[in-house]
């Protein structure tokens, strides 16, 4: 295990607390024949993974990217400033949203609007960042950051504060974003394959209690030269059958995949890492309740759950 050390303050959880941080939600939305659509914003259960749906069905990352803006506010700024800070007094801090994709292997940082001074008044700032078509897969991280910006000059009591502009002072949170898949409980990927059938499974795991539950481990394919295509993806996608029914095949295949391997037992005792393949099984066995006793009830109780709300 890494352990990072930093050699001057940042933010801790007493310093947060005063900041009086407050973050509004993220607002996503693409253009589609010059129309400004928004993206519906799911949360994936642990209050920090989102899933991005488009109600249209219109929307793929290749095709369109699409936008993010956000507004935040902190309440009292003066709490960064001077020797019981993270900033000398007479310095300006930068505040970032930072993004970073492992499965697309890119990264990148935006800027908030104006830096924050040392200040009594409640400082509000917005960020508005555009990601092209194609740039980002699967999933990536947003956090909000906040760096030096200036270092400005340092008193004989703030000699021990960050002086080199850049230097990063303290995360404030962090939200894993899933862009791939129309409304399905896992990533999905679109395929050009003439001649193949209209979906299939991967799962490309070595070990489901470790492994991330993203495109790399597991993933549906999706054939858009398929003439069954066009019925998939029709309409209101959340009231897709057939794309219900594909998602239902695909997570039977997994769990049986899972149920067929040295690891189940330590699936079923919730033993897996966060954001694992393990852990997401787990939890549609206890808490979506899913029958994993036969193949039959595994398939019921999936199609039943899908059919009350994918």
């Amino acid at each position: 295990m890494s352990v990072s050390i930093s050699l001057f303050p940042v933010v801790d959880e007493v310093i947060f607390q005063r900041l009086g941080f407050e973050a509004g939600p993220y607002m996503f939305y693409y253009t589609y024949e010059r129309e400004e659509r928004p993206l519906e914003v799911e949360d994936l259960g642990d209050g920090s993974s989102l899933k991005l749906v488009d109600p249209k069905g219109d929307w793929n990352p290749e095709d369109y990217g699409f936008f993010v803006r956000r507004e935040v506010v902190i309440r009292h700024p003066h709490v960064l400033f001077g020797p019981k800070g993270v900033a000398p007094m007479g310095s300006s801090v930068g505040l970032s949203m930072l993004w970073l994709s492992r499965s697309s292997a890119v990264r990148g940082a935006a800027p908030f609007k104006i830096p924050i001074k040392n200040d009594t008044a409640a400082a509000v700032r917005n960020v508005e960042y555009e990601f092209p078509p194609g740039m980002l897969r699967g999933e990536f991280i947003l956090t909000t950051s906040l760096f030096l910006l200036e270092g400005g000059v340092r008193s004989r009591e703030e000699m021990h504060l960050a002086q080199y502009p850049g230097t990063i002072l303290g995360d404030l949170d962090r939200f894993k974003i899933v862009i791939d898949g129309r409304g399905s409980m896992f990533p999905i990927l679109e395929i050009r394959e003439p001649s193949q059938p209209l979906w299939r499974v991967e799962c490309n795991w070595s070990d489901p209690l470790v492994d991330a539950f993203d495109t790399d481990s597991v993933v549906i394919y999706l054939n858009a030269s398929h003439p069954g295509y066009k019925e998939l993806v029709q309409g209101d996608l959340k009231e897709s059958y057939l794309l219900k029914e594909v998602t239902a095949s695909a997570l039977h295949v997994i769990i049986q995949q899972a149920q067929n391997s040295e690891y189940w037992g330590d699936i079923k005792d919730g033993k897996a890492e966060h954001g694992s393949i393990g852990e997401a099984l787990h939890y549609f066995i206890t808490t979506l309740d899913w029958n994993t006793e036969s193949p039959e009830q595994l398939a019921r109780s999936i199609r039943s759950y899908l059919d009350r709300g994918m």
